[in-house]
């Protein structure tokens, strides 16, 4: 496993590092005297689980492991600290575990032999394929637009992650190299509504956000391995094999970005 350290007191990090390369289950240990290194760090690089003195100057491991947590929802958090007070607000946070200091390498070993199981809701009835290609899936199946080119303008959506597109973008998408003019903005609006009328039909309809001349999904309201990816999820991942949105030829260059992405984890 990959683990990342935080802890302002440098003579404690620097042990715990010594302590972590002892143990064969850490692939790789990285320690940080900050938090906003950390979380920079992190940006850019997967770690599996984080120890995290809860008591520091700049940021609190508290407020640092909610931030980790939005950038890697999956990372397994342990915190460290001399103040036992503090145990309640770490379990609030669903901390795998809570070491007080000092610790020694059993210490160590016994929390990462015991990381608490991450909490997992029940698979989506609703879920968005984009590795292979393009799908949404309800209860197991795909579902059905009336036009394709709804269904692909659906595709272009999720392919922006919550930036908006603008009307002449769209065009520019669905029709490559043809021009945009006013019958290809009726023809946008009318798989526009009908793009609306089979998300409606199966529960998405509010994860679309309609702007003047643009329209954006919300990604807080889909379940997608694309953008499970991109959050550095460990599953998600493993599950990208290169293939991202087969079926349209725009797609690939966020294939391509992904492919490089992978190979730097």
């Amino acid at each position: 496993m990959k683990v990342i350290a935080v802890d302002d007191e440098r003579l404690l990090l620097n042990d715990l590092l010594r302590q972590l390369e002892k143990i064969a289950s850490v692939e790789s240990a990285v320690g940080f005297g900050n938090p906003r290194g950390a979380l920079e760090w992190l940006k850019e690089n997967r770690a599996d689980v984080a120890f995290l003195d809860i008591n520091m100057g700049e940021m609190s491991g508290l407020e640092l492991a909610k931030r980790m947590k939005e950038l890697i929802p999956s990372i397994a958090v342990i915190f460290l600290t001399g103040y036992s007070e503090y145990a309640l607000d770490a379990f609030s946070l669903h901390a795998s575990g809570y070491l007080m200091k000092p610790v020694t390498k059993k210490d160590i070993e016994e929390e990462l032999e015991n990381l608490r199981p991450l909490k997992r809701s029940a698979p989506a009835r609703l879920f968005v394929s984009t590795f292979g290609n393009f799908e949404l899936i309800f209860d197991g199946a795909p579902v059905k637009f009336e036009r394709s080119k709804a269904k692909e303008l659906f595709a272009c959506l999720i392919d922006r992650r919550g930036a908006a597109l603008t009307m002449e973008e769209i065009s520019a998408r669905l029709w490559e190299e043809e021009d945009y003019s006013p019958s290809k903005l009726r023809q946008i609006h009318t798989f526009i509504a009908s793009m609306m009328r089979t998300l409606e039909a199966v529960g998405l309809g509010d994860a679309v956000i309609k702007q003047y001349n643009a329209v954006a999904v919300n990604p807080r309201k889909i379940e997608c391995d694309y953008f499970r990816f991109m959050e550095r999820d460990p599953e998600a991942i493993a599950s990208f094999s290169g293939e991202y949105m087969s079926n349209y030829s725009w797609a690939e260059f966020t294939a391509g970005t992904l492919c490089r992405m992978k190979d730097g984890l």
